[in-house]
């Protein structure tokens, strides 16, 4: 079990692409952010659960590897959205 204090968030980062019915990937990231699954968070953060899906910019979050797999720390003032859908 793992766990973060104050108000940082810990992300499975991934970048959205829409893929068309044939098959093909379109990027539609104009901002350039990242984006990211909220794995788990400190308790200073109250408006976010796990699974919910944030942006942050490139330049913020420390890069973690756990199991082989990359995660990012990012400080919950640095998030710019929370997609809602």
């Amino acid at each position: 079990m793992h766990k973060v204090f104050g108000t940082r968030v810990f992300l499975k980062p991934f970048e959205r692409k829409d893929q068309l019915e044939s098959g093909l990937l379109i990027d539609n990231d104009t901002d350039r952010s990242f984006r990211g699954e909220v794995i788990f968070y400190g308790e200073g953060v109250t408006t976010l659960k796990k699974g919910d899906i944030v942006k942050f910019p490139k330049q913020f979050g420390t890069a973690a590897r756990i199991n082989y797999e990359d995660y990012t720390l990012v400080d919950y003032s640095q998030l710019s959205g929370i997609e809602v859908y």
